[in-house]
């Protein structure tokens, strides 16, 4: 049993991944959303715990791929929590320890701040070094239990040394561009209009994003957090033919970069996957993401039948169901939303493929 847990995270990311034998499940989170999804974290915490009737539950490992609020203001907040029983395995964070003191930023020093007073594991399958990729060479991977395989395919370690030495400056300019940065103003015109340019995101922040490939029982997720498209189809490009199928990366899920940002999905990164279904996490409140032409690109570019899968349903998201006949000239796709709005978007898979 493979089972991936959008939870409703506002405008972030906050994966629950359980997997294993039904007497024997695993768990995997990656990152923790804004600081009010902590609350959606507890509950979902305690649900474990009762379910295996434990009264400290062990998540095998946390992955927090980079400092951006909305990934990582929830697991602040849950560490501080008193009254949060958990214990993990190892916690993937690419923090001042591993940056030689590069994470100026508020959020990320005190994720830093904390994982030391903690005392745990960190990047502890990592040596305590970055988790990051090498620009040239294989991939690394660790192995988790009962065999599960995450194959890191970003950062690229060009995306950090890119950061050495100019962090102080970043902060500033970086603030400054996220207030004056456009939103994707998908409220503006429906149907999306289609055009074949590209926009590329620039933050450093998320070209700095863990990427993972995860592997389990024959079943394939790309987890892709905010990462750069043109990194993440460069990844690809370099994965060993044998994880290839017809030159395609074959997929049971991917979690689109960014929220679905127009920025962060490509042509060239879509015509590397062979995937069916592409799950966005968002509550479509910041720069209203999904971006309607990111969300066309997947109808142009992609394989078979798509699903839209979205673990909000929105005004904005809704329109994909209700309104699908407006999208005149793109392949015809399904869509998904939560059964249990406060459980978020649940996709299971009980079967090898």
């Amino acid at each position: 049993m493979l089972r991936l847990e959008v939870l409703p995270a506002g405008c972030g990311d906050c994966l629950w991944i359980e997997y294993g034998e039904p007497r024997d499940r695993h768990i995997l989170v990656v990152d923790g959303g804004l600081k009010e999804t902590a609350e959606v974290l507890t509950l979902r915490i305690a649900r474990a715990a009762k379910e295996r009737n434990v009264k400290r539950l062990f998540i095998d490992l946390l992955v927090v791929t980079h400092i951006d609020n909305d990934h990582i203001g929830g697991i602040l907040e849950l560490f501080q929590r008193s009254d949060v029983t958990v214990d993990f395995g190892d916690i993937w964070f690419n923090g001042s320890q591993q940056l030689r003191n590069l994470l100026g930023l508020a959020e990320g020093e005190a994720m830093s701040t904390l994982l030391e007073a903690r005392g745990g594991p960190w990047n502890d399958a990592f040596g305590g070094k970055a988790v990051m990729v090498e620009d040239e060479g294989e991939f690394p991977f660790r192995m988790r239990q009962d065999k599960l395989r995450l194959t890191i395919l970003g950062p690229f370690r060009s995306r950090l040394d890119a950061l050495w030495g100019k962090w102080e400056d970043f902060l500033q300019k970086e603030a400054a561009r996220e207030a004056e940065e456009p939103s994707d103003l998908l409220g503006e015109e429906w149907p999306p209009v289609w055009t074949e340019r590209e926009s590329r995101d620039n933050s450093i922040a998320n070209a700095s994003s863990i990427v993972l490939l995860l592997e389990y029982a024959g079943r394939r997720l790309l987890l892709a957090a905010d990462a750069h498209a043109n990194d993440i189809a460069a990844a690809v490009g370099r994965l060993p033919e044998r994880y290839l199928t017809k030159c395609k990366l074959p997929l049971d899920g991917f979690k689109l970069s960014h929220h679905g940002s127009k920025a962060n999905l490509s042509r060239a990164l879509l015509e590397k996957l062979d995937c069916s279904r592409y799950i966005i996490s968002t509550d479509s409140t910041a720069h209203e993401h999904p971006h309607g032409l990111a969300l066309l690109r997947v109808l142009r570019y992609g394989t078979g039948r798509p699903s839209l899968m979205f673990n909000y349903e929105t005004t904005a998201t809704a329109r994909w169901r209700d309104q699908k006949d407006e999208i005149v000239g793109f392949a015809d796709f399904d869509t998904a939303y939560p059964d249990r709005p406060e459980r978020g978007l649940i996709i299971e898979w009980n079967d090898r493929p």
